[in-house]
Formats: C-alpha cells, sequence, structure tokens
C-alpha cells in the first residue's frame, strides 16, 4: 500500500515514510503509527473538531467502528500495555484489546464528539 520506505530503524521495527511511520510487532503487525499525511488511509484524521453529519458521538463502551464513524481516522495509534490509544491531535481515544470497546479518553485538543 506504502511502497518502499526511505528508511527502516529494524532495532525498533519502525519503517519511515518522510516524516511519517509504521511500527511492526513481532507477528508482522501494525503496532503502532504516525500520519503526518502521506500515509494511505480510506479517510483523512480528524484532529479538529468537526461535527459529524449524522451527529455521531461515542462514550465508554462505544465500539472502535463507532469512534471512526465519529472522529475519522486518527493521526497516530500506539498500541501497548494490553490497550490500543487512538489520537487526534492532543486528544485521544482508548480502547481494551480483549473487546475493542472504548475504556477511556483524554480530550486535552477539544476535538472528540463524546455524549
Amino acid at each position: 500500500v506504502q511502497g518502499n520506505p526511505t528508511r527502516i530503524d529494524s532495532s525498533i521495527n519502525w519503517w519511515y515514510y518522510g516524516s511519517s511511520w509504521v511500527q511492526f510487532d513481532n507477528s508482522d503487525l501494525v503496532n503502532a503509527y504516525s500520519n503526518s499525511g502521506n500515509l494511505n488511509f480510506d479517510s483523512t484524521p480528524a484532529p479538529t473538531p468537526t461535527p459529524t453529519p449524522n451527529g455521531s458521538t461515542f462514550t465508554v463502551g462505544s465500539t472502535l467502528a463507532e469512534v471512526l464513524t465519529a472522529q475519522g481516522n486518527p493521526a497516530s495509534m500506539d498500541s501497548s500495555n494490553y490497550r490500543k490509544k487512538y489520537f487526534y491531535g492532543n486528544s485521544w481515544v482508548q480502547l481494551d484489546f480483549e473487546n475493542e470497546k472504548v475504556s477511556g479518553w483524554d480530550n486535552s485538543g477539544g476535538n472528540l464528539n463524546l455524549q
């Protein structure tokens, strides 16, 4: 999807594409990423408040699909400590690995569409 990376750091398994990067785990699955705008996604990140046309929001217990409907694709993602964090500007949404549901957030950027 991305083509050849501009640089690879094999010590931490990060592949760089310009100023963006993708990190893979030991199973070659994406573990974390940071998108400066040149990674190929189906939609663009939502780093600022963006009211959704249908008023979509999310709360604790919402699914990843509900978060993506309300927020769009995150600018970056990190999966560690049995949690996944999806970053939207200065805000983030945390989902549990086990059930893939929202377990918390930090809305410091004021841009999350919360219930």
